[in-house]
């Protein structure tokens, strides 16, 4: 019995558990057994061997914790590596005049259909008319056999380049492509 009239245990590997722990929080097994040495613990305090003990596995338990620490950093600093480049299209009619549409996906749906992300509403624009791709670090407009055609700069595309500026039009809809490539 303890100090305080409970039961003393120890785990398979000999370290001090309050009656009341199933688990051992220093190596994870249970604990069953009563140590004379456990009894003279209580009555003198944990001995250094365990007080270093538990250091250790302190100081471990803060390395693991820093290295995840660094890989999430080390995430976060890939994803940002990621964003190379920022795009967008200003409607020029109206009546979505001065409407801004984010271009954030490396290929970029745009049409009538409810599953593009930019949803164009002009009946001269198909359900799906084209599509703006980001990659190798320069974007592109591809006319997805659409049955108006894309056009940019006035001039009809199959598949073009895109520089900041350019001007597109969709149906009977223009935009302005504006980007900043990092």
């Amino acid at each position: 019995m303890s100090e305080k009239g409970k039961t003393l245990r120890t785990c398979s590997k000999g370290h001090p558990m309050d009656p009341s722990w199933r688990i051992c929080p220093y190596c994870g097994e249970g604990g069953l057994a009563v140590s004379p040495e456990l009894k003279k613990t209580v009555r003198e305090g944990v001995p250094r061997e365990l007080k270093k003990t538990v250091k250790e596995e302190v100081a471990m338990e803060k390395e693991k914790e820093k290295e995840a620490a660094d890989r999430k950093t080390k995430i976060l600093r890939e994803k940002s590596a990621e964003v190379k480049a920022v795009a967008w299209l200003i409607a020029l009619d109206k009546p979505v005049r001065a409407t801004v549409y984010q271009v954030i996906k490396d290929k970029t749906l745009i049409g009538n259909a409810l599953e593009c992300d930019i949803q164009v509403n002009d009946e001269f624009a198909s359900g799906r008319h084209c599509s703006i791709h980001f990659e190798k670090g320069k974007y592109s407009i591809t006319d997805l056999d659409s049955a108006n055609g894309t056009f940019v700069n006035d001039r009809k595309v199959a598949k073009k380049g895109l520089r900041d500026g350019d001007k597109i039009r969709i149906g009977e809809r223009s935009y302005v492509f504006k980007c900043h490539v990092f």
